[in-house]
């Protein structure tokens, strides 16, 4: 909704790309406002995205610590359950790349290789979404279910894969993210031979944060 919100603005969707936030025309077109404050409305929405994801790789970095996947420490929480240890180390590395892509990343490489990273995440979890609907049909654990079902998630699959495709493919990047997400891949690749393969184990925290399900009919 607020994509096509947004691109349905004057003076249209060919000159989006130069805008600073999503919501600054509709903002400036409602209200007596400069783009410069108008920025300041979408402050909430970006803090409450923000805690969005520190919840979510706070318990996914801390479940991959309990399977040994990553660093034991990283699995530490507080008595409340909060794993702390974690949402203050990726925290850190995030702070820590977003200054360092501010001052140095001038052709916005890093953003361009997170959200392809992010794309090919979403792709993941529709996939597997769609195995454990039909793999696991007696799954009681979840309880949501999609009115979607697979069709929504083949539809998700579809608009994530041309996503991936904008993202690498029309960015003016020379295809930069190519070789950045290869490079990576095989120095997660050589620090999962070296050092995860021998040590990991499917703790009961990464089944649940990760959703594979023990308890079946």
């Amino acid at each position: 909704m607020v994509f096509f919100v947004a691109v349905s603005l004057p003076p249209g969707i060919s000159s989006y790309p130069q805008e600073f936030a999503a919501l600054n025309r509709g903002f400036v077109l409602m209200f007596p406002l400069t783009k410069a404050s108008a920025t300041l409305l979408s402050l909430p929405a970006t803090y409450a995205t923000a805690f969005a994801f520190i919840w979510c790789y706070g318990k996914i970095i801390s479940a991959m610590a309990t399977s040994k996947l990553l660093p034991s420490v990283l699995a530490a929480k507080s008595r409340y359950g909060t794993p702390y240890v974690a949402i203050i180390a990726g925290s850190v590395i995030s702070y820590i790349t977003c200054v360092v892509a501010f001052y140095t990343d001038r052709n916005n490489y890093a953003f361009i290789t997170c959200m392809t990273c992010a794309f090919l995440t979403y792709i993941a979890q529709c996939i597997s979404y769609i195995s454990l609907r039909l793999n696991f049909r007696n799954m009681k654990n979840s309880k949501f279910r999609s009115p979607f079902g697979i069709a929504g998630a083949v539809f998700a699959i579809c608009v994530w894969v041309l996503a991936l495709v904008g993202m690498t493919a029309f960015q003016e990047n020379h295809y930069v993210v190519v070789p950045i997400l290869v490079v990576l891949i095989a120095l997660l690749s050589v620090f999962y031979v070296v050092y995860v393969r021998k040590r990991q184990v499917l703790s009961s925290e990464e089944e649940r944060v990760l959703l594979v399900v023990r308890d079946l009919m």
